[in-house]
């Protein structure tokens, strides 16, 4: 081999290892880029995670409160009978009120989106034509608010009749064309409840908002005294012309008779509190008449409740009739309630003892891990800490059962977390990364079941649970 095919092997020779040295770049580059790519994506994915964890304890609430207020929406809302029943109903209303229905016709529901889901009350509307005079017609509206079941009436139209006669005419009819709605309660097709983790303890947590909600589901509808005096405004041009004198006798009467009537109701009182046995002169006092002293209390509380308010909307102007509400119902009611106050028997409050027992049965089965055991025990003691904590009484007794609670449901919560490392990947500046059941996090994230990632090392990583450090190898 000559000098010149030498120097051409050479050079070909680095021609090819040039080549693979750039292919093998190129591979890199490409590689790196997919890797950036996917760490995007993966942060993407980490920051949808994160809000989707962050809405589901609102949404939880909702859910849970939902659920409990279902039944009292249920018995709310007719059955499948009481809505085949409506249009009977409203006619045996109308001829209650007289009022004549002249026809009716069923509404059709507005067609559903495509794609919408099925939902859970399915509406039913009506569309009533009336003839009524006014009394008749707020007669009509009032048997309808006080039906057993939901109803609304969202569109009216009143068409008045013209005014006609004097005084003694006959009463007018308008002609009112009337929307009633009503919904029937039915589970959505294909629906499914969720599992929500640990529903009975939330679900306590959230007794304010419950109460809250079954109150607003709850109405107590004023009734209707009928005209009583008043003037169909349509049709009766009049206004009411009354001397001043006649007012002051109206109002004095009114006072008078107010003042007869809580006279009344102090007296039927103080007879029922002189018949109730007192603690001593007989036996211990029953159920029964442990209630009686309360529904009395009730009353009395009452009387004095319309006593003030009386007062402060100055709707007491007579002089004479204060002042004689004063002897004959006010000091009579403050007897009443200083002998209430003196016959209530002793209430001792929480007793120690009994905090006590339960601590050291709790303390017996952490012994033995037997942690449900002490999770029922403080659910079971719940009663008596919020009576000892109301009273201020024995707070340390209070605070080591509630302790043992908490310890308990961290052990056993603990013992259950699925926590499954399958990689680490430590990156120099503190953004290291872990791959635990089957999700890429990094340092100060949040898990589920409230677990959160403290530090990433090499082989390991380090966890927070409820104040409680654990570490999981790789």
């Amino acid at each position: 081999m000559n000098e010149r095919q030498r120097w051409s092997w050479i050079l070909g020779g680095g021609a090819v290892v040039l080549g693979l040295l750039a292919w093998g770049i190129h591979s890199a580059q490409v590689r790196v880029a997919e890797l950036a790519q996917e760490r995007s994506s993966l942060q993407g994915t980490l920051v949808t995670s994160h809000r989707t964890v962050e809405g589901l304890v609102e949404l939880e609430k909702r859910v849970l409160i939902a659920r409990a207020v279902a039944p009292a929406v249920e018995r709310a809302l007719p059955a499948e009978e009481d809505v085949h029943d409506l249009v009977h109903q409203l006619h045996q209303y109308s001829r209650d009120a007289g009022v004549r229905i002249t026809g009716y016709r069923r509404r059709a529901d507005p067609p559903a989106r495509r794609g919408a889901s099925t939902p859970a009350v399915e509406r039913a509307a009506y569309t009533f034509t009336l003839e009524a005079g006014a009394f008749q017609f707020l007669a009509f509206l009032e048997r309808v608010e006080n039906h057993g079941r939901f109803l609304a009436v969202p569109n009216l139209k009143l068409t008045a009749a013209r005014r006609h006669g004097g005084e003694h005419a006959s009463p007018a009819w308008h002609r009112i064309q009337l929307d009633v709605e009503t919904y029937r309660h039915g589970a959505a097709a294909g629906s499914m409840a969720a599992t929500i983790p640990d529903a009975e303890r939330k679900l306590a947590r959230l007794e304010e908002d419950l109460v809250a909600r079954r109150l607003e589901l709850a109405l107590a509808p004023v009734p209707y005294d009928g005209p009583r005096g008043r003037r169909d405004p349509w049709v009766d041009p009049r206004t009411p012309v009354v001397k001043p004198e006649v007012v002051e006798i109206i109002e004095t009467e009114r006072e008078s008779d107010f003042a007869s009537e809580l006279e009344r109701r102090t007296r039927r009182l103080r007879l029922a509190w002189e018949r109730v046995p007192t603690p001593g002169t007989e036996a211990q006092l029953d159920e029964a008449e442990a209630g009686r002293r309360l529904a009395l209390r009730a009353e009395l509380d009452d009387i004095e409740d319309e006593y003030r308010r009386a007062q402060l909307d100055r709707s007491l102007t007579d002089e004479a009739t204060a002042r004689r509400l004063e002897g004959s119902v006010l000091a009579v009611l403050k007897d009443l309630s200083r002998e209430m106050v003196r016959a209530a028997e002793p209430d001792l409050g929480v007793e120690r003892e009994d905090l006590l027992a339960i601590l050291e049965w709790m303390r017996a089965r952490q012994a033995q891990a037997d942690w449900d055991a002490v999770i029922n025990a403080g659910r079971g003691a719940e009663p008596l800490l919020r009576e000892a904590r109301a009273r201020g009484q024995h707070a340390g007794l209070v605070e080591a059962v509630l302790r043992l609670c908490g310890g308990a449901r961290t052990a056993r919560d603990l013992a259950a977390l699925e926590l499954e490392l399958s990689g680490i990947v430590c990156l120099r500046g503190g953004n290291s990364v872990a791959l635990v059941n089957g999700q890429a996090v990094t340092i100060g994230d949040r898990l589920g079941q409230g677990v959160t990632v403290c530090d990433i090392r090499p082989g390991a990583v380090d966890f927070e649970f409820r104040g409680v450090k654990l570490s999981r190898d790789l």
